[in-house]
């Protein structure tokens, strides 16, 4: 009996894994070609062992459990990995944010991911805005986010643009640039690599920001498996991924604040009933 029963059982957890019920387009079934920047840790990069690792690249292998597709990386600069996807070489940009300039050869999928951008500048030279730096270069990452905003929003300042966030670093820490601006995450992992923490200081926060993975122009039947895909990934499974790449910056314990709501409606209530002469007290005996 158990061994005729056997085929049901094994056909049932084969249908219950992860990518077994996904409908998958034919031309996609073989795996995907994923782009990315070989420099932008954690988020994405080029590992020691020439393998993709990162929050994103994490992210799409959990996204392959989830699908059954395959998944392979091609990293370059980040103008090259844009290039990738413009011209067919991949099928999918890894993560960016969504900006109008790039919608007229990109569809993006949903969004995966929050990030923070800020601009960082030479603690020398005392700056606390952007104002403050005023006729000093600020380095912005080529066909990038921060390139994007910096000519829109400041259009007055000087930038200069390099193909990584490991060029732009290092043109701060060699002084051919007093100030930089991408992402958070990737200019801590920078400047702890060249050494370089206490010589630099965040000026602001110029925005917040959601990764997107992102498609060629027009093909929306890939970008539909890429949502359907991501929507498999647990809320747990991402933030256990995310966590692992970018740990949570230190402040205030979670339970600190409710702690100290609840001290005050105490404090208050005690105040009220002695402002009422102790009546509430009375009334209770």
């Amino acid at each position: 009996m158990f061994f005729r029963l056997l085929p049901f059982a094994m056909l049932f957890l084969f249908s219950a894994a992860p990518g077994a019920a996904m409908q998958v387009p034919e031309q996609y079934a073989n795996g995907i070609m994923v782009s990315g920047s070989a420099s932008m840790p954690p988020i994405c990069s080029l590992g020691l062992n020439g393998e993709a690792k990162g929050l994103a690249v994490d992210l799409w292998h959990a996204w392959s459990v989830r699908t059954g597709v395959p998944v392979r990386f091609v990293l370059g600069t980040w103008p090259e990995s844009l290039a990738m996807v413009r011209d067919g070489r991949a099928d999918v940009h890894s993560g960016l944010y969504f900006s109008r300039e790039r919608e007229s050869f990109l569809d993006y999928g949903e969004p995966y991911a929050v990030l923070l951008d800020k601009l960082f500048a030479r603690k020398s030279l005392g700056a606390s805005s952007v104002a403050d730096l005023a006729g000093r270069k600020i380095a912005i990452l080529r066909e990038g986010y921060s390139e994007y905003h910096m000519n829109k929003f400041y259009p007055g300042m000087i930038t200069v643009a390099f193909d990584s966030s490991e060029d732009m670093v290092r043109a701060a820490v060699e002084g051919r640039v007093d100030a930089f601006l991408t992402e958070y995450p990737t200019l801590q992992y920078q400047l702890g690599a060249m050494a370089a923490n206490d010589d630099f200081v965040a000026v602001q926060v110029m925005y917040e920001m959601t990764l997107h993975p992102a498609v060629s122009k027009g093909n929306g039947e890939l970008l539909d498996l890429i949502d359907r895909g991501f929507a498999e990934i647990p809320a747990k499974d991402r933030e256990r991924i995310k966590r692992r790449w970018i740990p949570e910056e230190p402040g205030m314990p979670k339970w600190l604040v409710p702690s100290i709501v609840i001290a005050a409606l105490v404090l208050l209530g005690v105040v009220l009933c002695l402002l009422s002469g102790g009546r509430c007290i009375s009334r209770s005996l």
